[in-house]
């Protein structure tokens, strides 16, 4: 109804220098709601656990790669739960060695969070689709490359490795 915002953002706390560039990995986007008008700041998403009491032998030496993880992307659904992807499933994508991301449903307060994807490589973006009110969402699939700043052209194996940034 447009009288709140859903958005990721940072709990205020202090992070590693370098944690906050491209590449930097804080493992700590959660997602907000607040008033239109600037009013009633609510956390929906929280540090809720941490991957220490957890056994991660099976990943091996890429088990510190699962330290922390991130919401982001909230939307609204037509009932008022959210939709976000996040990376607290711990997986790694098969190409390139990134967290994976899955979609997650929350109530507006933070509460009843649930899993509702089980990508191996990424799911992104959640929309509802106003025809139907279904879930949309991008799929990351045998994408090895990740957006960059830099918007020369790179070619090679057929076409482009990146372009425009991508």
């Amino acid at each position: 109804d447009g009288t709140k915002i859903a958005f990721a953002g940072f709990p205020q706390q202090a992070y590693s220098p370098g944690d906050t560039e491209p590449q930097g990995n804080p493992g700590a986007w959660r997602i907000y709601t607040i008033n239109a008008d600037g009013t009633n700041l609510q956390q929906v998403t929280t540090t809720d656990f941490t991957y220490g009491s957890l056994n991660m032998s099976q990943f091996g030496a890429a088990a510190g790669a699962f330290s922390g993880y991130d919401d982001i992307d909230p939307a609204w659904l037509p009932d008022g739960r959210l939709v976000f992807s996040s990376t607290r499933w711990p997986s790694m994508s098969q190409y390139s060695g990134t967290r994976a991301s899955n979609l997650y449903v929350v109530n507006a307060n933070g509460t009843g969070m649930r899993r509702i994807t089980a990508e191996r490589n990424g799911a992104d973006r959640p929309l509802v689709d106003p025809l139907t009110g279904k879930i949309v969402y991008s799929r990351w699939w045998r994408n090895h490359r990740f957006a960059t700043n830099d918007m020369s052209t790179v070619t090679g194996g057929g076409g482009y490795q990146i372009h425009l940034g991508l």
